[in-house]
C-alpha cells in the first residue's frame, strides 16, 4: 500500500535528529509545489500590470540599486517601455543605491495607470461601472440589431485638478504659480500674504466660483466627460445558426486622433536639461569674463535693454556646447544666454520657467498613453464583456460601411465655411453651415484644429486648401464664403479602412492565437425587424469580420488582461522613423569614421557620441531622377541619409505621424542628436514615389502585356497586399496606391518581382512584358549604400528642435514622397560605415538594434537576418544570388566569431 508523504511531519518520526533533519519543507514545497505565479490585482475593467506583475514576481530581489531593479524589470517578456515610461518608474530608480521590493511594489501601485468607464445605455448591469441612461448617437447603427441592445461605453482616465502653490519671484515679489506654468499677473508684498490668497483662490474653485481648467485634462467634441480615452458602440446581434453575437459599431479614440493631427502637449520640465549648463559671470571660473566687462560698461547697469549684461544678475544658464566651444577657441565672445537671475538657483528657475512656456503650443492636446494601442485595449474591454455575459463571437463594422455611415454627400446638400479673422488670444476658427433640403442643419464655429472631428479629414483638408466655389444668398454673394456640394463632400475614409479591416483584425489574429480562436467571416444580417414585416423582404446577410470567443480565451481573459502589450512592429519594414531612443556609444568606436567628399562634420563626432544620440532608420533609396522607359515620364526620388544635404535646412522628412514622433521625442527628452542606420537592401521599395514608377512602369508596358496576364496579376498582388477587393486595372490602381500603408504598397508591388509559381499566376512577369522588379530596385538604391549590411551606421544628423514644416517653410525642394520636415543639419555622412553591433556600448547579447526597442528578445537576430539573406525565398538571377549569397555568408561568420 503507498502511504502518503508528508515532508512537514517527518520531523516528529525522527527525533533524534532535530533541526539537522535534511529536508526543508518551506523550500520543498515551493521548488516542487510552486502553484500559481503570483498577479498583481485585477481592476474593476479587467486588466492589471505588466510591471506590477514583474515587480511582485521572483526575478526581482528583496533589495538592490534601483539601476539594477530598473534593468530587471525592462528585459522581462511583456514589458512595454510605454508603461515604464508612464509609471515614472525610471525617474523613480535613477541614481538610488538601495530600493526594497516592497518600496518598488509601493510606488507601482501608486503611480498606475488607471482606467475608469462608463456605460450609456438604461438597465444593463454586466459592467463594473455605472451605467447612464441617454445614448448620443444611437442613430448610428446599422440595422439588425437585437431591440434595446444598444449602448455606448467611453474608457477614460481620472481627471487632474490645477495645483498652484506660492513663489518668489527675481523681483522679490511672490506670486501665485500653476501647473501649467502660469502666474499671478500681479506680485504680492509677503509670503504670508500670497498664501492667504492662494487659499481663497483655492476656496473659489472648489465652490465653483472660479474655475481654472487643468492642461493635463482633455474634453472631447462629442462626450461631455473628461479625458474619454476611447469610446466603443455596439449593440447585440443573433447569427444565422443562432449564435448570440456582440456586435462593435464603431471603436475610436478622439482623443489621439486630435493628437495625431495636432500633436501633444509636451510634459513640464522641473529640472534643467543637460544640454545646459549654469555659471557665473565675472566669477573666477568666468572664462569670458573680459568680455563680460566689455558688455557691461557698454549697455550700462541701468540700461532696461541689459537685464542679461546686469550685475546684478550674474548667474547664466546657456547651451554647454556652445559654451565649451567657445571656451575651447578660446573666443572672447560668450555664449549666448537663455536665462538669468541674481542666484544660481533663481537663474535656473527661470530657465525652466522660459522653456516651459516655449513648449506650450495652443492647438496641442494633453500626453496620453496608449497612443497606438488605445484601438487594442478597447477591443479587450470588449472580449472581456464578450466573455462575462455568454456572448459565442465578438464580430466588427468594416472600412466599407464605416465609409457610407459617414459620408457627409449623404447627409446634407451643400456646406459653407468662412473663416473667421485671427485675434491676438484666439486661435484660428472656421464658421461652418450646412443645409439639408433647404433646412440648417449644422451652423457653428469650429476651431481650426477641430476640423476634421465636425466634417472629416478629407472636407477638412479642402477647406484649409480653400477648395469650393463662391457662395451665395439668392443673387448676393457671402463675402469671404465659399461652399461644397456634391462630390466635394465625399469622404475618402482611409483611416476606416485601415483601422476596421487592417489593424483590429491584425491584433485580434495575433492576441486571439494562443487561445485557438480565428477570425473569420461572421453572416451578419442587416434586415431591420420593421421593415421586413411590413414588406417580407429580407436583406441579404453581409460577413464581418469575427472572433469566436472560445472557453479558453473566457477563462484567461475573465482571470485579467494585461493593460499595455509590446509592440509587434518589425524593424525592417518601418517607415523612415526612430527605432531606438537614446543609446551608449563605446568611447572611441567612431574615431576612425572618414567622411563622403562634401559632408564633413561640423562638430567632432566624439561629441556626438558622448551626448548618447538615438538612432534613426533611412532606406537606400537614391537621390535622382528616374526615366521611365518607353514612355520618358521623369519621376524625382529624394530619400536616403543624403537628404540632410540637400538646399535648405530640412533634415528630414517623413510622414506627417512619424515626423512629429521624431519631434516630440526631441522635446521630450532634450536629445538632438542621431545616428542613421539602414534597413534592408529592397525596403525603399515601399516608398510612394516607387509606387509612382511601378505604376508607371505599368502604364508604357501595357500594349505589350495581355490583358489575361494584367488581370491575374493585379489579382495576385491585390491578394498579397490584403486587399479587399482586388485591383480590376491600371486607372484604379493610379488612384488609390498613394493612399496605401507602407506594408500594403510593398506587398502589392513586390508580387512583380515573384518569379515562380506557385508564388507567380503567370511564372516570370520579365516574360510576359512586365518590368524588372529587382533591376528598378537596384537603379534606385545609392551605389554607395548597395552593398552594406542591414544595420549599418552611415552618418549622423542634429535637429533643431522638434516643430514640423512644410518643405516651402525651409527653403527646400518638396519631397517626392513625404509632406513633413523637420529643420536641422547633417553631421557627416560616413565613407567606412561601421555596424551597430560594433559600437554600441552595452553587453554583446544585447547589441543587435533589435533588441534595443525590445521588438525582438532574440540576441542573435543580425544571424537570423544573415541566414535570411543567404535563403531567400525569391529567385534572383544566377551571379546576382551568388553575389548576395557570398555576402551574407561573410557577415554570419562575423557574428560567428568567438
Amino acid at each position: 500500500m503507498i502511504q502518503k508523504f508528508r515532508a512537514d511531519r517527518m520531523k516528529n518520526l525522527t527525533p533524534g535528529m532535530g533541526d539537522n533533519f535534511p529536508i526543508n519543507y518551506g523550500k520543498a514545497r515551493a521548488r516542487y509545489m510552486p502553484g500559481e505565479p503570483a498577479r498583481p490585482p485585477v481592476d474593476d475593467l479587467g486588466f492589471y500590470s505588466r510591471v506590477a506583475e514583474v515587480a511582485a514576481g521572483d526575478k526581482i530581489p528583496n533589495r538592490a540599486t534601483g539601476e539594477q531593479m530598473l534593468a530587471t524589470i525592462a528585459k522581462q517578456p511583456g514589458v512595454k517601455k510605454e508603461e515604464i515610461a508612464w509609471l515614472g518608474l525610471e525617474d523613480f530608480l535613477r541614481g538610488k543605491d538601495r530600493v526594497t521590493k516592497d518600496e518598488l511594489g509601493e510606488f507601482i501601485r501608486e503611480n498606475d495607470v488607471r482606467l475608469e468607464e462608463t456605460v450609456f445605455e438604461g438597465g444593463d448591469e454586466s459592467f463594473a461601472m455605472p451605467l447612464e441612461s441617454d445614448t448620443q448617437y444611437e442613430n448610428y447603427q446599422l440595422p439588425g440589431a437585437e431591440p434595446d441592445s444598444y449602448r455606448e461605453m467611453v474608457l477614460r482616465l481620472p481627471t487632474e485638478r490645477q495645483k498652484s502653490r506660492v513663489v518668489e519671484g527675481d523681483d522679490g515679489l511672490f506670486y501665485i504659480e500653476h501647473s501649467d506654468g502660469s502666474r499671478s499677473s500681479h506680485g504680492i508684498d509677503s509670503r504670508q500674504a500670497a498664501e492667504r490668497e492662494l487659499t481663497a483662490y483655492v476656496e473659489r474653485e472648489s465652490t465653483g466660483e472660479y474655475h481654472r481648467k487643468d492642461p493635463s485634462n482633455y474634453t472631447s467634441s462629442h462626450w461631455n466627460e473628461p479625458n474619454v480615452l476611447a469610446h466603443v458602440r455596439f449593440n447585440d446581434r443573433t447569427g444565422p445558426n443562432g449564435e448570440k453575437i456582440l456586435f462593435v459599431e464603431e471603436v475610436q479614440s478622439d482623443w489621439h486622433a486630435e493628437g495625431r493631427r495636432s500633436g501633444y502637449a509636451r510634459p513640464k520640465i522641473t529640472e534643467l536639461p543637460d544640454r545646459y549648463i549654469v555659471y557665473e559671470r565675472l566669477g573666477a571660473d568666468d572664462p569670458f569674463k573680459e568680455s563680460h566687462k566689455k558688455l557691461l560698461d557698454r549697455w550700462g547697469r541701468d540700461d532696461p535693454r541689459s537685464e542679461t549684461q546686469s550685475i546684478e544678475k550674474r548667474w547664466a544658464v546657456v547651451l554647454k556646447d556652445q559654451f565649451d566651444t567657445n571656451a575651447e577657441s578660446k573666443s572672447e565672445l560668450p555664449p549666448s544666454v537663455a536665462a538669468v537671475g541674481k542666484t544660481k538657483e533663481s537663474a535656473i528657475a527661470s530657465a525652466i520657467a522660459k522653456y516651459n512656456r516655449a513648449r506650450d503650443v495652443d492647438q496641442t492636446v494633453p500626453d496620453a498613453p496608449f497612443k497606438t494601442s488605445w484601438h487594442e485595449l478597447a477591443m479587450k474591454r470588449m472580449l472581456r464583456h464578450a466573455a462575462e455575459n455568454g456572448y459565442e463571437k465578438l464580430a466588427w463594422i468594416d472600412g466599407e460601411e464605416t465609409v457610407k455611415r459617414y459620408d457627409l454627400s449623404t447627409k446634407i446638400d451643400y456646406l459653407s465655411y468662412r473663416k473667421r479673422p485671427e485675434g491676438e488670444f484666439t486661435k484660428p476658427t472656421y464658421h461652418i453651415q450646412a443645409l439639408k433640403d433647404g433646412q440648417q442643419v449644422l451652423s457653428k464655429n469650429v476651431p481650426e484644429a477641430n476640423l476634421p472631428g465636425v466634417v472629416g479629414k478629407e472636407v477638412a483638408e479642402r477647406i484649409l486648401n480653400d477648395v469650393g466655389e463662391q457662395a451665395y444668398d439668392g443673387k448676393r454673394k457671402v463675402p469671404d464664403t465659399k461652399q461644397l456640394s456634391g462630390l466635394d463632400l465625399k469622404v475618402g475614409g482611409e483611416w476606416a479602412y485601415n483601422l476596421y479591416d487592417r489593424m483590429i483584425p491584425q491584433f485580434m489574429k495575433k492576441y486571439g492565437r494562443k487561445w485557438g480562436a480565428k477570425v473569420e467571416d461572421a453572416e451578419i444580417s442587416l434586415s431591420d425587424p420593421d421593415e421586413l414585416k411590413m414588406t417580407g423582404i429580407e436583406v441579404e446577410p453581409t460577413n464581418f469580420k469575427a472572433i469566436d470567443i472560445t472557453p479558453a480565451m473566457t477563462g484567461d481573459v475573465m482571470g485579467g488582461q494585461v493593460k499595455f502589450m509590446p509592440g509587434v512592429e518589425k524593424f525592417d519594414t518601418v517607415e523612415p522613423s526612430i527605432i531606438s531612443e537614446s543609446v551608449k556609444i563605446k568611447p572611441g568606436a567612431l574615431d576612425g569614421i572618414r567622411f563622403m567628399p562634401g559632408t564633413a562634420p561640423r562638430i567632432p563626432l566624439s561629441r556626438v557620441a558622448e551626448s548618447d544620440p538615438f538612432i534613426m532608420l533611412s532606406d537606400r533609396m537614391a537621390d535622382m531622377v528616374y526615366e521611365v522607359p518607353g514612355s520618358g515620364v521623369k519621376i524625382e526620388l529624394h530619400g536616403g541619409p543624403g537628404f540632410s544635404y540637400r538646399p535648405g535646412d530640412a533634415v528630414w522628412a517623413s510622414t506627417q505621424n512619424a515626423a512629429k514622433k521624431i519631434g516630440n521625442y526631441v522635446e521630450r527628452s532634450g536629445k538632438n542628436r542621431a545616428l542613421i542606420m539602414i534597413q534592408r537592401d529592397d525596403n525603399h521599395a515601399k516608398n510612394p514615389s516607387m509606387g509612382q514608377i511601378f505604376v508607371e512602369e505599368l502604364k508604357a508596358r501595357e500594349k505589350n502585356i495581355t490583358k489575361a496576364d494584367m488581370r491575374k496579376m493585379l489579382r495576385a498582388a491585390s491578394k498579397r497586399a490584403g486587399l479587399k477587393k482586388s485591383i480590376k486595372n491600371l486607372e484604379e490602381l493610379d488612384k488609390v496606391y498613394t493612399f496605401w500603408d507602407w506594408d500594403t504598397r510593398g506587398d502589392f508591388f513586390g508580387q512583380f518581382g515573384l518569379v515562380n509559381r506557385p508564388h507567380s499566376p503567370i511564372g516570370d512577369p520579365r516574360k510576359r512584358g512586365f518590368f524588372d522588379y529587382h533591376q528598378i530596385i537596384k537603379d534606385t538604391t545609392a551605389p554607395e549604400l548597395a552593398d552594406l549590411p542591414t544595420g549599418a551606421v552611415v552618418g549622423a544628423i542634429e535637429f533643431d528642435g522638434g516643430k514640423v514644416y512644410k518643405a516651402s517653410e525651409l527653403g527646400t525642394v518638396p519631397h517626392s514622397s513625404y509632406d513633413t520636415m523637420l529643420k536641422g543639419r547633417g553631421l557627416g555622412l560616413f565613407k567606412n560605415p561601421p555596424h551597430i553591433s560594433d559600437i554600441l556600448d552595452v553587453p554583446g547579447s544585447q547589441r543587435s538594434v533589435f533588441t534595443l526597442s525590445r521588438r525582438f528578445t532574440s540576441p542573435n537576430r543580425l544571424k537570423e537576418v544573415a541566414r535570411a539573406q543567404a535563403d531567400k525565398i525569391v529567385k534572383l538571377p544566377a551571379k546576382e544570388k551568388t553575389k548576395r549569397k557570398d555576402r551574407a555568408m561573410e557577415i554570419l561568420k562575423q557574428f560567428s566569431k568567438p
